[in-house]
């Protein structure tokens, strides 16, 4: 997870990580893990992605809701598996980041924020915005027990299970319990 980039901003949506490393190679990706809707995609909470594929093909990229995506996100694909909150001022951050510019560098690259960059110039490494560091403090805790969320506004739950509410996200934990203030990010 080291040096893990947000390679998708998208205002007003999502800012998504978990997918490359600086060198935009992929991230080494772990099985599947079954999708869990049980809490609401509104603004601040951590969810997973997946691809078209279903609803049980999440790996490693997550991503933040920057607004109420409920009506879409928590029906869409079997609905998107929120497993944690930013806690605090956090949101503050994440808001930075969907503010610096975006540029379409092709394939997965489409929204990629890029700070002090000037196109065609080549992006390097001072151009992107990555995570540092993460910080386990009890991957034993179900991450999602204490969330502050709604429930899913689903209709109905299918396509894994209903309960648990991310407890088989042991590896993922990890990412909601990021320390922005380790981010490394500068605002345009």
């Amino acid at each position: 997870m080291s040096q893990s980039i947000i390679h998708r901003s998208q205002p007003g949506f999502v800012v998504q990580g978990g997918g490359y490393v600086t060198n935009f190679s992929a991230i080494p990706q772990n099985p599947a893990v079954v999708n869990e809707p049980v809490y609401s995609n509104v603004r601040g909470t951590i969810a997973m992605a997946k691809t078209a594929a279903g609803p049980s093909t999440a790996t490693s990229q997550w991503f933040f809701n920057l607004a109420n995506s409920a009506a879409n996100l928590d029906n869409q694909n079997g609905g998107f598996t929120v497993f944690g909150q930013v806690n605090s001022n956090g949101m503050a951050t994440v808001d930075a980041i969907a503010a610096i510019p975006t540029y379409n560098q092709g394939g997965a690259f489409t929204n990629i924020p890029l700070q002090n960059y000037t196109a065609p110039n080549a992006v390097v490494l001072s151009n992107l915005i990555f995570i540092t560091s993460v910080t386990v403090m009890d991957p034993t805790v179900d991450s999602a027990a204490g969330l502050s969320r709604p429930l899913t506004t689903r209709t109905t739950i299918g396509g894994g299970g209903n309960g648990g509410g991310g407890g088989s996200f042991d590896l993922l934990f990890l990412i909601g319990l990021l320390l922005f203030g380790r981010s490394r990010f500068m605002r345009s």
